[in-house]
């Protein structure tokens, strides 16, 4: 059986698409018809405030203009440095129509991360939030970013709500003395009464709809390019794979929590959601009884998160009585879903928790289950329509049989064909295989003889030691089995006579601290994996290092031991 005769197809519903046909528009376009056919439903709600389709659309406009009389253009880099608001909405499709490219920065991340996306962007201006201008500064100054536009994030806020935070001090207003050379995008939108800038020349094939960077939780973040087409053939991918979900009338709003800096948040939720005519309820940062609580307020049917969001989601669940009867799906990306943490999930709400699989280098979706479709507790489920998904020989270009361990690389309209700025850098990631090119994703998987693909560990995690191949993610699932055990990360630490040797950290549930010793963790162990994977190496941590949403940063643990 081969790959390229797509065998997952018998599992898609009748309802669900082979192949989709993929218009050759930009982005923005279909934000501008979903303006015209919504324009006085409610596109977002902000800790109440309500701005409707056509209130949207003027925001847009204005923006446009503002930034094209700043003297920005096509494929200028326009980095936005916000938390979830309507301004990072705004600014997002405002700098698309100018045909300039929108480039966000994670807003979780430190000077030194900040500095290398800027730098490696080649940002002419930057747009952010203004309480943070005085930190960043020296970094602006020492970059010579072009023009950086402020926000206030109360901004669009209700006005008592606004008063009331500024009162009560939970939103401090930003001091920015009078000289600075800056621009503040409250002034710009009310100042903008005419509307001026020509729409860009768009070759949506070649021109960039997004620069968005990977996590870094293996090396540094690499720019992505995702062109105007990718993004739209993802939007149309995911939509059709959802049936009739995203059309459905029971699917009114989305909880538009997950950061709009992360692809899932800002092409999946955001550009979905909008083109989709829903309405968005935007929080700066994720509160889960709050979550909760509008889960029920608005009759939530949809729900997209995270490993990690699951995880605080039931902590609450499980404390309070919530109605969350209106739940249909619960969507999951970015990291795999324990079956502990599933199982629990579904005995609490009734729900499961369907994972799926995406990347930033695809602008999202490349794996997970058709809405109506076979649902296997651990996999991530079959590839969207026009896609290709197949395992490769982590060192030979060529298939492995089906089965067989080796690396996920996936084929489709939604993939870029190279990194930003990446010359010849990353050419082994792209690769040729039974004439048609791939993307090496880094990920160790299988796919079994239903078309069904699973997940096992990335590329970088494995270690090798005395010629063995190593999982981590098979000594981690062990260790965290022993119930006084939170959480754990395994690596692999150079070592000139083995290759490397295996370390594990560990974070010990609160109640069992100074109770679990290092003995007690290899004796678990011992009867439970092959000797030769028993960790050689074992520290207690209080926490491990993860990103926003959930990923342990192994290469912070990694450059701690190897530097």
């Amino acid at each position: 059986m081969s790959y390229l005769k797509k065998p997952w197809l018998k599992y898609y519903p009748p309802n669900i698409p082979y192949e989709v046909e993929i218009p050759e528009i930009p982005v923005y376009r279909l934000i501008d018809e979903a303006i015209k056919k919504f324009g006085e439903k409610v596109s977002i709600i902000y800790y109440g405030n309500k701005i409707k389709y056509r209130e949207l659309g003027t925001y847009i406009e204005k923006m446009a203009s503002a930034l094209y009389n700043l003297g920005m253009g096509k494929n200028d880099v326009v980095a936005i440095y916000l938390p979830n608001c309507p301004q990072f909405t705004i600014c997002y499709y405002a700098i698309q129509k100018i045909g300039a490219i929108p480039m966000a920065v994670n807003f979780l991340y430190s000077q030194r991360e900040i500095r290398h996306q800027l730098e490696d962007s080649r940002a002419r201006c930057m747009i952010m939030i203004d309480l943070l201008y005085n930190k960043m500064k020296p970094l602006i100054d020492y970059l010579k970013i072009d023009k950086l536009i402020l926000t206030d994030i109360s901004y669009y806020m209700p006005y008592i709500k606004k008063k009331l935070s500024i009162l009560l001090g939970k939103m401090p207003k930003a001091k920015i003395p009078k000289e600075e050379p800056v621009y503040f995008f409250e002034k710009l939108i009310k100042n903008e009464k005419k509307i001026n800038y020509p729409e860009a020349d768009v070759n949506v094939k070649e021109d960039i709809a997004t620069l968005s960077y990977t996590a870094g939780t293996t090396g540094m973040p690499k720019g992505a390019p995702l062109t105007q087409f990718n993004v739209v053939a993802n939007l149309v991918q995911t939509v059709s794979f959802s049936g009739d979900v995203f059309d459905s009338k029971d699917t009114e709003y989305l909880l538009a929590y997950l950061p709009f800096f992360h692809v899932y948040g800002q092409i999946v939720i955001m550009t979905g959601g909008l083109w989709k005519g829903k309405t968005l309820i935007i929080t700066l940062r994720p509160n889960f009884k709050e979550l909760l609580k509008n889960i029920e307020k608005y009759k939530i049917n949809l729900f997209f998160g995270v490993p990690a969001s699951y995880s605080i989601l039931l902590k609450y669940i499980k404390e309070n009585k919530y109605d969350l009867s209106s739940l249909k799906i619960c969507a999951c990306g970015s990291d795999k879903v324990s079956q502990e943490l599933a199982e629990e999930f579904k005995k609490l709400t009734g729900v499961d928790i369907v994972e799926g699989y995406g990347l930033t280098e695809t602008g999202g979706g490349v794996l997970g289950v058709p809405v109506g479709g076979k649902l296997k507790r651990g996999s991530l489920g079959i590839p969207l329509p026009n896609t290709l998904v197949a395992i490769a020989n982590i060192d030979k270009d060529e298939f492995v049989s089906v089965g067989e361990i080796g690396e996920i690389i996936v084929h489709g309209p939604q993939v870029i064909e190279h990194y930003w700025n990446d010359g010849k850098k990353y050419k082994k990631i792209f690769v040729k295989i039974a004439g048609k090119m791939w993307l090496r994703t880094g990920d160790i998987g299988y796919m079994d003889a239903d078309g069904y693909f699973y997940f096992i560990e990335r590329k970088k995690d494995i270690i090798k030691y005395k010629g063995y191949t190593i999982f981590p993610g098979e000594i981690e699932k062990v260790i965290k089995e022993n119930n006084m055990i939170k959480d754990v990360a395994v690596i692999g630490i150079n070592n000139p006579m083995y290759g490397q040797i295996i370390k594990a950290y560990i974070v010990v549930k609160d109640e069992y601290k100074g109770k679990v010793s290092k003995k007690d963790i290899i004796e678990w162990c011992k009867d439970k994996i092959a000797y030769y994977k028993i960790p050689k190496e074992i520290e207690f941590i209080d926490e491990l290092p993860k990103n926003i949403i959930g990923k342990v940063l192994r290469r912070q643990l990694r450059g701690e031991i190897n530097a």
